[in-house]
């Protein structure tokens, strides 16, 4: 039996002065070192930046590690969506539906993420 409680689906949204007449490209920051080290691992976008380049940035947490990976019956029978252990990917995948849905209330252009 499998029990406990993740509070692990945040995400950091850094953005420039908002502009909704003007929405301006979104870069999510899906990281190749968060797979190995702690999420959200080294990059860190800053808020100057984001002003000086004209993007939002989009920075989700996600399940690492076992907890991320581990493909165990018990856990999988409870998941939605199935899944065969890739928590983690199905994370980002959140993330990204939160992105589409809710990043012009940051001053995003839902159509421009990269």
């Amino acid at each position: 039996v499998v029990y406990g409680d993740e509070d692990c689906l945040y995400l950091d949204v850094v953005t420039p002065h908002v502009r909704y007449n003007s929405p301006v490209p979104v870069i999510v920051l899906i990281g190749a070192e968060t797979l190995t080290g702690p999420s959200p691992g080294v990059l860190r976008p800053s808020a100057r930046y984001s002003r000086s380049h004209d993007v939002v940035f989009v920075r989700p947490n996600f399940r690492l590690g076992a907890f991320g990976f581990l493909a165990l019956d018990a856990l999988t029978k409870d998941a939605y969506p199935r899944t065969s252990g890739n928590y983690a990917l199905s994370d980002i995948i959140a993330a990204l539906r939160w992105v589409q849905l809710n990043i012009a209330h940051f001053g995003g252009d839902p159509k421009r993420v990269t």
